[in-house]
């Protein structure tokens, strides 16, 4: 389910930056965290099987 509610924040900042509600600098900020986060989860995933 994390994994699921982190790819919808990813499609929103798309969204945003798409609006033009955020810049490109922040939405690569995002996008990096996003990254971040998205890999922490992948591998908890793993640990836990």
């Amino acid at each position: 389910m994390a994994m699921g509610s982190c790819s919808e924040v990813e499609t929103w900042v798309s969204y945003a930056f798409d609006l033009d509600y955020i810049t490109q600098a922040q939405r690569d900020e995002w996008q990096q965290s996003y990254v971040h986060i998205y890999g922490m989860l992948v591998n908890l995933r793993e640990k836990l099987k």
